[in-house]
């Protein structure tokens, strides 16, 4: 991982030269000098799982649940840290008509059993598939839709999404099965294990600018998708989420391939 400030020179428009909340975390030190610039972390990775599905693309029925432990050993990391967490997945599918009336749900925990995580993989969700940079991380299009973007971050935290999904219309082009559908979905997320901030740095009259004593609370989106899948195996996604609460971000259109979970 290679972190570090904003490179003003690739930018399209000027921007003024003054301090990032970045440089701001690596002068009060609440970005430890070592991790600030990023670093080289390997783990391993054991886990198992379930899949009972009847189809992948768009179950309608079944379960799909994960266990997963991740372990990084310090002598393969830059840093010297030594972390593990476990990770917990259950996803279920309910038939309620004719399968094509589908409600669906998704519940993800993670939790740091011991050490110190880098700050720049606080982020990261653990999965029994390797995925994309946009899966990691609770915000965005695969976990909360309609919240910014690994908007919540915490050595562990708790996500969860309901989907109640429908078919509207079949009909066959070319020899080939085509379904329109629709899905109404709400997504959730809250930190449950703080990562822990030496704030004794930051100067009285900017505390309040960059912190809050607010306690955490349930982030919450809602939103709507249109479903469009050719033989029940190719599913091109379209949602809209918008945030519940404006210090999570407004909206999100979402333009990917299957449905999320």
């Amino acid at each position: 991982m290679r972190i570090g400030s904003v490179e003003r020179n690739k930018l399209r428009h000027n921007v003024p030269d003054i301090p990032t909340v970045y440089d701001k975390y690596v002068e009060w030190n609440i970005i430890k000098p070592d991790e600030a610039n990023g670093g080289i972390d390997t783990y391993l990775r054991l886990g198992g799982g379930i899949d009972t599905r009847d189809n992948e693309a768009f179950a309608t029925q079944g379960i799909w649940s994960e266990v997963l432990l991740a372990a990084a050993p310090e002598f393969l990391s830059s840093d010297k840290n030594n972390w593990g967490r476990l990770t917990v997945y259950h996803r279920q599918y309910f038939n309620l008509h004719a399968h094509r009336t589908v409600l669906a749900y998704r519940l993800g925990w993670q939790q740091k059993i011991w050490g110190d995580i880098p700050f720049y993989l606080l982020p990261h969700w653990n999965t029994g598939v390797l995925g994309a940079a946009t899966s990691q991380g609770i915000g965005g299009s695969k976990t909360m839709r309609g919240i910014v973007r690994n908007r919540l971050v915490g050595d562990g935290s708790v996500m969860a999404n309901i989907e109640f999904r429908h078919i509207f219309y079949t009909f066959m082009l070319g020899r080939q099965n085509f379904s329109i559908g629709t899905n109404l979905f709400a997504d959730m997320g809250m930190v449950t294990q703080h990562y822990k901030v030496d704030k004794s740095l930051v100067p009285t009259d900017e505390y309040a600018t960059y912190f809050t004593k607010d306690s955490e609370t349930l982030h919450t989106s809602t939103g709507i998708g249109l479903k469009i899948a050719m033989n029940s195996n190719f599913v091109l996604s379209v949602d809209w989420g918008k945030a519940t609460n404006k210090n999570d971000g407004t909206s999100g259109f979402y333009v990917l391939m299957n449905y999320l979970f």
